[in-house]
C-alpha cells in the first residue's frame, strides 16, 4: 500500500496531508470495479490510518460516483449504511448530486478552517449515515 510508499506512496500522502478536508470518491456503479465500494473505503482509511493518524482523523466527505448505473443508488445506501456515515450519491456524467456534494464540501472545508483559527479540533460534519 501507499504507506509502505507502493503504488502513489509517500508523495501522495504527502501531498494529502496540507488538505483540511478529504473527499473520497467510491465507483459504486461499475461492473468493473476490482473491490466492492465498501472494500473500497476500507483500503483507502487503512492506508491513511498507517501513514499518520493525523491524516486519517481529518474531516471527510464519501461521495458514491455513478449513482446513474443500475444498482448504483442501492450501492450508495449500502455504503452508507455500512461505515455509519453520509455518502453523497453523484454522477459524474449527469451531474446528479454534485451541486449538493460541492455545497457540503465547503460547508466542511469553512467548518474545518474556522476550528483551525480558533484552536478548536470540530471538523463541522453533521450527517450520519445517510445517502445526501
Amino acid at each position: 500500500g501507499a504507506h509502505r510508499n507502493v503504488g502513489l506512496g509517500h508523495g501522495f500522502l504527502r501531498h494529502i496531508e496540507r488538505t483540511r478536508v478529504l473527499l473520497h470518491l467510491v465507483d459504486v456503479g461499475s461492473p468493473f470495479a476490482v473491490s466492492s465500494p465498501l472494500e473500497a473505503y476500507h483500503t483507502i482509511r487503512n492506508e491513511l490510518s498507517k501513514y499518520s493518524p493525523t491524516l486519517a482523523n481529518k474531516p471527510e466527505i464519501i461521495a458514491a460516483n455513478k449513482t446513474d448505473l443500475t444498482g448504483g443508488t442501492e450501492a450508495a445506501e449500502e455504503l452508507a449504511n455500512a461505515i455509519g456515515k453520509p455518502v453523497f450519491a453523484v454522477s459524474g456524467v449527469s451531474g446528479r448530486g454534485l451541486p449538493r456534494m460541492i455545497d457540503e464540501v465547503w460547508r466542511v472545508l469553512f467548518a474545518a478552517k474556522s476550528a483551525e483559527i480558533a484552536g478548536n479540533k470540530d471538523d463541522g460534519t453533521s450527517l450520519k449515515g445517510q445517502v445526501a
